[in-house]
Order: C-alpha cells, then sequence, then structure tokens
C-alpha cells in the first residue's frame, strides 16, 4: 500500500530591519567666516584663520588720470607727490593729490625709452634712481627728473635697490646674473662730462667698453648662483639680506659683501620680499609656482655677453621677465616664513594656496601683505599668530604698498587694470561681510542664527540679513535680502525655508573699540518627508520568529568622524543593530503561525510606529493584526482567521521627537494574504504496473492555492516527491 498528500507552493521570504528611533530633528551649519567669507564680500573687516570676524581696514578704489599698461613700483617723494614705475615703454609718471580736494593728477616725469621700469629709489638727498628690465639700465634723476647719469650693468635686469652707507652708495640687485653691485654715487656722477646729460659715454641699451663699470664706480658686493637676486632688505648688524628666484633661496651677507651664507632654501619658489622685524625675527615672502611661466620672475631667453671688463658688449639681451604671459589661472602657493632672530630654524606662520604674495609692510603688530592674482591682500597678526583676509582689490594683482601721511593709511598701485586704491586701517565707513554659498544639504526651516561670543559690540548694533535658495545656482533663484530681529543673543525670522543660504553682517560706521565675532551657527530643521515602503513580505506559512535580545551596546563615535562633522546619527545606529539582530533570529516550524515583515526607509530619520490590519475580500471591516507597533514585524496565528483571501494595508505614521502638528501618517496597500488551511482534494488515483515498473498517476485540486507536487511512501519503506505534470507545467490549482 502507499499514501500520498499534494503539497501547497511555498512563499520565498526576506528579513528587513526593525525600525528605529529618530534623532532630534534641529540641525546646525557652522559659519566659519575665514572660510566662507572671500576677500571681494569684505568691506572695512577682516576675517582670522580661526574662523573670527575682526574689525579691519577699508580698501577703497581712487580716481586718476593714470593710463598705462603696468604698473610695477611706487615710491613716496612727499606727503602728497609719489613716482609711479610702469612698462612696457619705460615710464615714470609724477602722481600728486591736491591737498584741499583730494584729487589725484598724473603727468610723465621721466621717459628711459627701456622697457620696465621695475624699481624706483628715493634717496636721501632727494634725488632718484631707476632700474630697468629688459637692458638691466641703471639712471640717477635729479629730484625734478632731470638724468644725471646712467649705466647699462652686465645683466638683464635691475630688481632691487638699496641705499647703504647713510647714502654714500647704493646696493643694486640684478637678474641673469644674479649679483648684487655696489654704486658709488659720487664717482657714478663725476664720470659724466661737465655740462652734458650723462649722454656722450652712452647710449641707450649700450655702454661704452672704453670706461669700464669700475671707473663709473660699480663694483660687484656679492654674487650668489641662483638666476637672479629677486629682493634686498637691511639686515640685523648691518648685514643685507638677499632673496633670490627662481631657486627661492635667502641669503645673508656682510656689511662688506663677499660669499653669503644661505639661511633659507628652496626649490621653484621666488622670494619676492623680505622684512625685519623689530626683534630682529626675519619675514620672507615666498611664491611657489607648478610652472615657472606662472611666476612673474622667470629666466630670460638667451644670457647677455659680456666683455672681459664686466660691461655688456651690446648683445641683444633675453626676453624681458615681464613680457610674459600671465597665466589666466594662479595654480601655485605663498608662504610666509619666520626665521626667529634672522638666525634661527625657518618656520612656516601662513600659507595660502592660489595666491601670490608680493609685499611685506607692517601696520603695529600686523603685517600687510598684498598679492594676486585675484586682488588678495591677506594679513599675519605677528601677537596672534593667525593669518588675516582683509577686503580684496578689484585689479587682479595688488604690485606695490606704501605708507600714506597719515599713520594706518596705505596707497595701493594695482595691475590688470592698472590703478590706484586706498587702504585705511581707521576708516569710519562701511563695516560688512557677506558669506558664500552655504548648503545646508537638504530643503529646510530656517530658524536661529547665533555666534559664539561677541567682542567689543553688543547684539543690537549688529544688523544681520539673509536670503534663501532652493537651487545650488550662485546667482538664479535667490530671495531678496530679509533683516533678521535680535532675539537675545541670537538672530531669527519667521518663515524661512531654502537650501542654501547668505548671511550679511553690518556694524556701525564708527566702532568705539576693535570687534571680535567668533564663528556661528545656522539652527535649521529638514522639512518634513514622508515615510516610503521599501519592501513587504508574507512569510511562508508554518514558520515562526524567535526574536534575538537587541544589544544596547553600541560603539562610541571616534575622532575622525566627530572632526569630520560625518557621526553616525542614533537612528541609522539604532537601525543598524536592530537589522542586525533580526537577521540573527532563529525561524523555527510553528503550525499555523504566519510572519509578515516590512521595511520603511524616512530620510529625516523619524521614529515610526507600523499598524498592520486585514481584510476579507467579501468582509468590509478591517481587523488589526498589530497596532503601533515599533517592530517592522508582526507574527500571528493563522488559525483564528477564517479561510479566504484577504485585502492588507500597513498604516505608518512618525511619533514622538516630532511634533504633533508635524506628524505624518501614511497608508500603505499591500499584497493579498490567503488563509487556505483546507487541504487540497484527490480526484483520481491511478496505479499502472508495467513489466519492469510501477506507474502512478494522481490528479488532485484546491479551492484556493496552486498545487506544488505529491509526496508517496510505500509500505516496503520507500518514499520518493514528484513534481512532474502530465503537460509539463506546474501552474495551476489543478494538476494531473
Amino acid at each position: 500500500m502507499f499514501r500520498y498528500r499534494l503539497i501547497l507552493a511555498s512563499i520565498s521570504f526576506v528579513f528587513t530591519a526593525a525600525l528605529a528611533p529618530a534623532d532630534n530633528f534641529t540641525l546646525e551649519q557652522s559659519i566659519d567666516f575665514f572660510r566662507d567669507v572671500s576677500s571681494r564680500n569684505l568691506k572695512g573687516l577682516a576675517v582670522r584663520s580661526d574662523g573670527r570676524l575682526l574689525s579691519g581696514p577699508t580698501l577703497a578704489p581712487l580716481t586718476s588720470n593714470l593710463e598705462v599698461d603696468l604698473a610695477w613700483d611706487i615710491e613716496a617723494l612727499s606727503p602728497h607727490r609719489w613716482l609711479i614705475a610702469t612698462g612696457p615703454e619705460g615710464g615714470i609718471y609724477e602722481l600728486t593729490r591736491a591737498p584741499q580736494t583730494g584729487e589725484l593728477t598724473t603727468k610723465r616725469w621721466a621717459e628711459l625709452e627701456s622697457g620696465h621700469v621695475f624699481k624706483l629709489l628715493k634717496l636721501q638727498d632727494g634725488r632718484v634712481i631707476a632700474g630697468t628690465s629688459p637692458t638691466g639700465l641703471l639712471v640717477l634723476f635729479s629730484n625734478r627728473g632731470e638724468q644725471l647719469a646712467k649705466v647699462n650693468l652686465a645683466a638683464d635686469s635691475v630688481f632691487d635697490l638699496l641705499e647703504w652707507d647713510g647714502g654714500q652708495t647704493v646696493l643694486v640687485a640684478t637678474g641673469n646674473p644674479g649679483k648684487i653691485m655696489r654704486v658709488d654715487l659720487e664717482k657714478w656722477v663725476a664720470t659724466v662730462p661737465a655740462g652734458t646729460p650723462a649722454e656722450p659715454t652712452e647710449t641707450a641699451g649700450k655702454a661704452d667698453s672704453s670706461v669700464s663699470l669700475a671707473e663709473r664706480g660699480v663694483t660687484e658686493f656679492g654674487t650668489i648662483r641662483d638666476r637672479n637676486v629677486r629682493t634686498l632688505t637691511r639686515g640685523a648688524n648691518g648685514t643685507v639680506l638677499a632673496g633670490s628666484a627662481p631657486q627661492g633661496n635667502l641669503y645673508r651677507f656682510a656689511s662688506t659683501g663677499g660669499d653669503p651664507i644661505i639661511l633659507l632654501n628652496h626649490e621653484n619658489a621666488e622670494i619676492t620680499d623680505i622684512h625685519l622685524a623689530a626683534n630682529g625675527d626675519v619675514f620672507a615672502a615666498v611664491v611657489h609656482s607648478a610652472s615657472p611661466q606662472k611666476t612673474r620672475v622667470v629666466a630670460a631667453t638667451q644670457n647677455p655677453a659680456t666683455s672681459s671688463n664686466g660691461t655688456n658688449n651690446g648683445t641683444k639681451p633675453g626676453t624681458s621677465i615681464m613680457e610674459v604671459a600671465p597665466a589666466t589661472t594662479f595654480t601655485g602657493r605663498s608662504v610666509l616664513i619666520k626665521i626667529p632672530g634672522g638666525n634661527g630654524l625657518p618656520e612656516t606662520v601662513l600659507s595660502r594656496t592660489g595666491v601670490a604674495i608680493y609685499r611685506i609692510v607692517q601696520q603695529g603688530q600686523v603685517l600687510i601683505l598684498p598679492g594676486g592674482d585675484s586682488g588678495e591682500l591677506i594679513g599675519y597678526d605677528t601677537t596672534a599668530n593667525r593669518s588675516l583676509t582683509f577686503s580684496g582689490s578689484d585689479s587682479a594683482q595688488i604690485t606695490d604698498i606704501v605708507q600714506d601721511e597719515r599713520e594706518g593709511n596705505y596707497l595701493l598701485l594695482t595691475n590688470n587694470p592698472v590703478a590706484l586704491a586706498s587702504l585705511d586701517f581707521n576708516s569710519t565707513g562701511i563695516h560688512q561681510a557677506e558669506t558664500d554659498r552655504l548648503n545646508l544639504r537638504a530643503l529646510s526651516t530656517i530658524g536661529a542664527i547665533r555666534f559664539n561670543r561677541l567682542r567689543g559690540i553688543e547684539p543690537g548694533e549688529m544688523s544681520l540679513s539673509i536670503k534663501t535658495n532652493r537651487g545650488s545656482d550662485e546667482s538664479e533663484g535667490w530671495t531678496d535680502w530679509m533683516p533678521l530681529s535680535p532675539l537675545g543673543r541670537s538672530w531669527k525670522t519667521d518663515g524661512l525655508v531654502g537650501e542654501y543660504v547668505k548671511l550679511r553682517i553690518e556694524f556701525p560706521p564708527s566702532l568705539s573699540a576693535p570687534v571680535q565675532v567668533d564663528r556661528g551657527t545656522v539652527f535649521h530643521s529638514p522639512l518634513n518627508r514622508r515615510p516610503m515602503l521599501q519592501s513587504f513580505q508574507l512569510m511562508t506559512p508554518n514558520f515562526g520568529l524567535e526574536p534575538r535580545v537587541e544589544s544596547k551596546a553600541s560603539n562610541p563615535p571616534t575622532l575622525a568622524q566627530v572632526l569630520s562633522d560625518k557621526t553616525t546619527s542614533r537612528a541609522q545606529a539604532e537601525s543598524e543593530r536592530a537589522k542586525a539582530n533580526l537577521l540573527a533570529s532563529q525561524v523555527t516550524p510553528r503550525p499555523g503561525a504566519q510572519l509578515v515583515t516590512w521595511s520603511i526607509s524616512d530620510a529625516d530619520g523619524d521614529q515610526l510606529l507600523g499598524s498592520f490590519s486585514v481584510r476579507r475580500d467579501e468582509s468590509a471591516p478591517w481587523i488589526d493584526l498589530a497596532v503601533n507597533a515599533e517592530q517592522a514585524w508582526v507574527q500571528f496565528d493563522r488559525a483564528t482567521l477564517p479561510d479566504g483571501i484577504y485585502f492588507t494595508k500597513l498604516v505608518v505614521r512618525e511619533t514622538a521627537p516630532r511634533a504633533i502638528d508635524q506628524r505624518l501618517e501614511v497608508t500603505f496597500e499591500t499584497d493579498d494574504l490567503v488563509i487556505d488551511q483546507t487541504p487540497p482534494t484527490i480526484a483520481d488515483v491511478q496505479v499502472v504496473q508495467g513489466s519492469e515498473t510501477v506507474t502512478f498517476v494522481v490528479a488532485g485540486q484546491d479551492e484556493m492555492s496552486m498545487l506544488l507536487g505529491i509526496e508517496i511512501a510505500l509500505n516496503n519503506g520507500r518514499y520518493f516527491e514528484s513534481d512532474q505534470t502530465d503537460d509539463g507545467i506546474l501552474d495551476q490549482q489543478a494538476e494531473r
């Protein structure tokens, strides 16, 4: 004899994570003024590298009739008169300011017809020396612009001039080759025949080889192996400090010259300026560039030929270092290096990428560092040991800076376009800062704006405005500026929504004390988004879940996560832990059990509750099987429900800490549930015995479920299963 039974089709199952509790929905976006405010958006303020907003100088453009292609140097003649060295036509212009009206006018003071006039020096007696490129011409003028003497040095360029020996001599920094020449002014002028304007012994671009440089009072003070002596300054104890390019070395020469010692060594760099502090510390501005074409000082295309007496024999010098096409974007970096006491271990105190520093000027405890190639004006606070950003120039480069008649007031010379500007540390004008676009990372309701600490100003004296945008475009889609109202030590307005914000801060025109505003915070809450059903599973009947006890242990965040502001939220951490616990739970046979699981995604990390209900096709009332369940599963006894096909629904709603009036509720229509506890019927059984085989033919059907196969057990102990159908496809509730 034998027995058999039909097997119903099974449903595959997938475990999903349980719902996790949510974090508080208030998010914070920090405001670091040093990071979030560019120099072009500063007026009368400064930002410090620790993120603070400070009272600072005002940079204002000045109107003049100076119309030249390039301007390199500005030298003060008197409180209201300056000389400006220009190129490429070798012009020197006189700039005059009217004492009463402040109007600036310029006129041509002298013309050399020798390329770029790169450096000017006013001597103690009022005379002026000019150095040029690419002919290496050195010219001495009277205080009225008359040529007194000139000489072509055996070099391409004159980069810097330094008055020496109480005004008796001048040290000249040259490029290609890199030398420091000493010029005896009295002997130089004495070589010019009486009654002539320094012309008979030499012509423009050439020197009379019959008169040596030594006979003109020009001797060698020192030489370096690098191509250019870029800058000179007076060191401690009568020494001379020299910076080079393109190697970027800092040299120290004795007061009498000779061989130098190296204080600082680089590769592919340019030392653009050197500053000696009152306490003996030496500061050097070093510009690094990825390509020589992106520095202002580069190699000439050809070395000038020199005669045996050291004079230029007239061979055409190389291409001017000033005529190299400027790069569209400066890709290098600048550093400010401090050498304590002038002989200590060099240390980098400031570093800026994409900025070239050209000059160093001291204003109180702050070093002013103008540069380019986007008109940057930065600084370094020697007391706080912090770098600063001041208001930027509309021109590409700030090439020079000189003290104006008032303490704390400076005159700036700029290139691209050539212009003049005033830098005033005593200004009572506009004090305003505007942040760049701040990304809140989600469309949010904007809350209060707070600052860590205010110094030198009361909250009521500050004026704050905000604008928002739902898109990421820098210029399109922004609202108008909207004022914020002070609320205690914070500022707020209601009804603001946006994913990107900009903040504007304004102070009174007259500040009674230095102001400091610490870094701030924008508080915001992302707009509430609806939960989404990711998966819903009706598990194979007759299997039950043995939930694993959830572990409450959690790993604390790492320092790297805290510093990067990417710490996993509490909701995320608990969701991952609940998922791990559920997947580790055991599934055991349990007659009549029905397990249902689901997975809900909520972009805001809300705490969610789930209610699961069923309803028979022909019956109206819903039967609740789980109400406000925190876990993402429900298990019930199928025997409690009559046979039939049931509609199912899952209702998910948000709960605390979401505010009651903001809680969302979403209803999902889910898979049909089949309750079928009636076994299939056997319509026909045939046993056909052949000579060597026995064939069983079984016909069966079920009212609600598909058939899966048959099981046959023989009385001799043999047992086997079969899902082979007559038509070859197992796809019906009735099969043979």
